[in-house]
């Protein structure tokens, strides 16, 4: 008897820790929002003497008259602990009730009125709260799991810790709520409402959230992984370091709120509207946003790595130290946008209007940038590699103090352009209208300007280097105060030759001493002819001569190694011991052709037109 009762005795003290051990916990998650969490201890308040028994029958006498099931009138204000599982509460009134940890479960409380209740650790797992109001009242650690809350109003109320996880909420309607940790988890919240309320930390984890609203809210480090809010409206509300992986967000509408330092990745944006948004520090990687509305907000850090961006209206937007790799921007509008050292590696961006941006201190590495309209961009302090510009607009842009290596410039329209204190290394600038460009001040090495119309423009006070100009209009052109080094300047328009340097080789003949006489000859002559040149046992290593035309010729003794030949032509030639030794000839043209003792170590003969060729 005596170890029954101390075996009695123990249990009883580890209950009482038990329940004061939540309360130490309430107490702890108030402190984080500076508001008591008051959950009564049950020894503090006097439990309710009345049973189930004494509520049916009150329930039946109130049926029979015909009057509302007042339970203050009859029972008291304390109802703590009761238990009305199961019961037919519909159309209850508890206005003013102590509801401490009563009992709910599988009850009817349709179209009932809780204003000015305690209902804190109370139990209402499946039950019916549909249509009912709640107004001024305490859910602390309520438990509405599996409940039917659809229609249901709740007004100034508390729902720290409380549980709607896999409840029905649809057309229900919650403002001026205040609540820490309150888990929505996996709830029906479509056509809800939510105004003017403070829900941190909550878990709105896979929530169906269809054209929910959701207006001047804190639901900051709130985690909604999975949630479905299409054509949802969460307006002018702080979202801030809160989780969105994965969340649909498809023709929302976003205006004025604060998503920074949130995680977004792959989630789907499309056509929805980030007007005046705050995104900066957002982690957007694999993002899918197509005719999206990003104009005016703040991206200042976002990741939008392998990014769709499709027709997305981003302009006058901040887009500093964004990171836009590999991500796809294809009709796109980032006009007057603050683009200041943003990454484009890889980038696709493809008829876009970038008008006005400001791209200084960028890096942009395998970026194409094809029939989009950069007119008047900014680009100062900028670094590019390996980058294309294609059927662009580039006119009256400014670049200035660059450094642009293995760029491709193709039917741009750069007139006006100042191109300033840079360095253009191993580029191709071809088909452009360049009419009044000005190149002050740079260091132009291996670069080929190829059918452009450079009417009027001018290249002051630079170096140019192993360069060709080549069957370009030059009406008007002027170079001054230059050092030009193994640069050709051959076969172009309306070139006056007293206007030219000495050091530059303007013919054919000169071309052919050059090379005679030069032990290496590290040139960029893309697309030139040299079909009338004796090349026996010149060095072209690390040229590039990218579409050069070497058809018919007899070369020996010639070192192609580490050249770019892409697209060359050497038909009907006859090669003999040429070393194409790391050379890249992908795409080129080598028919009909005979090649005795040729190096292709580790050469690119990818796409090489070998027909009929003749190889010992």
């Amino acid at each position: 008897m005596k170890h029954y009762i101390k075996h009695i005795f123990t249990i009883l003290i580890i209950y009482a820790l038990f329940l004061n051990t939540n309360v130490c916990f309430a107490n702890t998650t108030n402190q984080d929002q500076n508001e008591p969490i008051n959950q009564e201890n049950f020894f503090t308040v006097k439990r309710t003497p009345y049973t189930k028994e004494d509520f049916v029958s009150f329930i039946i006498k109130c049926h029979a008259k015909g009057i509302p099931l007042d339970f203050k009138k009859e029972f008291g204000n304390n109802l703590s602990g009761a238990d009305f599982s199961d019961l037919d509460l519909r159309g209850s009134v508890f206005n003013n009730v102590n509801l401490l940890h009563a009992n709910f479960t599988r009850a009817n409380l349709s179209n009932s009125t809780f204003i000015d209740a305690n209902m804190q650790g109370a139990s209402f797992i499946n039950a019916n709260f549909s249509k009912s109001n709640i107004k001024n009242s305490n859910l602390n650690f309520a438990n509405f799991t599996s409940a039917d809350l659809q229609k249901t109003t709740i007004t100034q109320s508390k729902i720290n810790n409380t549980n709607f996880s896999n409840s029905d909420m649809r057309y229900s309607t919650l403002t001026e709520i205040n609540g820490l940790l309150t888990n929505f988890s996996e709830t029906e919240l479509t056509l809800v409402s939510i105004f003017n309320s403070r829900i941190e930390k909550a878990n709105f984890h896979d929530i169906e959230g269809e054209n929910i609203v959701i207006q001047n809210c804190n639901l900051s480090n709130s985690n909604f992984f999975g949630a479905n809010l299409h054509n949802s409206k969460i307006q002018f509300s702080n979202l801030t370091n809160t989780i969105l992986y994965g969340v649909n967000l498809d023709s929302s509408d976003m205006t004025g709120s604060n998503l920074s330092n949130s995680n977004m990745e792959v989630s789907n944006i499309s056509s929805a509207n980030f007007h005046n948004a705050n995104l900066s520090n957002t982690n957007m990687h694999l993002v899918d946003a197509h005719y999206t509305n990003l104009n005016n907000t703040n991206l200042h850090k976002v990741r939008m790595s392998n990014a769709t961006l499709v027709g997305v209206n981003l302009n006058n937007a901040i887009l500093s130290n964004a990171d836009l790799s590999n991500a796809d921007l294809s009709n796109v509008s980032i006009e007057e946008s603050d683009m200041q050292e943003v990454l484009l590696n890889s980038t696709n961006i493809t008829k876009s209007n970038m008008k006005y941006a400001i791209l200084n201190n960028a890096t942009i590495n395998n970026t194409i940038f094809s029939n989009s309209d950069l007119t008047m961009v900014l680009i100062k302090n900028s670094k590019w590699n390996n980058s294309t510009i294609y059927s662009s607009k580039l006119t009256s842009a400014v670049i200035d103090n660059n450094t642009i290596k293995n760029g491709t410039y193709d039917k741009v329209n750069a007139t006006n352009t100042l191109w300033s204190n840079s360095t253009i290394e191993d580029s191709n600038i071809s088909n452009s209208n360049l009419e009044f460009a000005i190149f002050n001040n740079n260091k132009i090495y291996k670069v080929s300007f190829f059918t452009n119309n450079l009417e009027s423009a001018k290249i002051n006070n630079s170096n140019i280097v192993g360069s060709s100009i080549h069957r370009n209009i030059l009406t008007n052109f002027l170079i001054n105060d230059c050092d030009i080094e193994n640069t050709i300047i051959i076969n172009n328009k309306n070139f006056l030759l007293k206007n030219l340097a000495n050091q530059a080789i303007t013919s054919i003949k000169d071309l052919q001493n050059a090379i005679t006489n030069n032990k290496e000859f590290n040139v960029n002559f893309s697309n030139f002819d040299f079909r009338k040149i004796n090349l026996n046992n010149a060095n072209f290593s690390n040229s590039i001569l990218k579409n050069a035309n070497f058809s018919g010729l007899h070369l020996e003794n010639v070192n192609f190694s580490n050249t770019n030949l892409q697209s060359s032509h050497f038909e009907n030639s006859q090669l003999k011991n040429v070393d194409f030794s790391n050379a890249n000839l992908e795409n080129a043209d080598l028919s009909y052709s005979k090649l005795n003792e040729i190096n292709t170590y580790k050469t690119n003969l990818r796409h090489v037109k070998t027909g009929y060729t003749n190889q010992k």
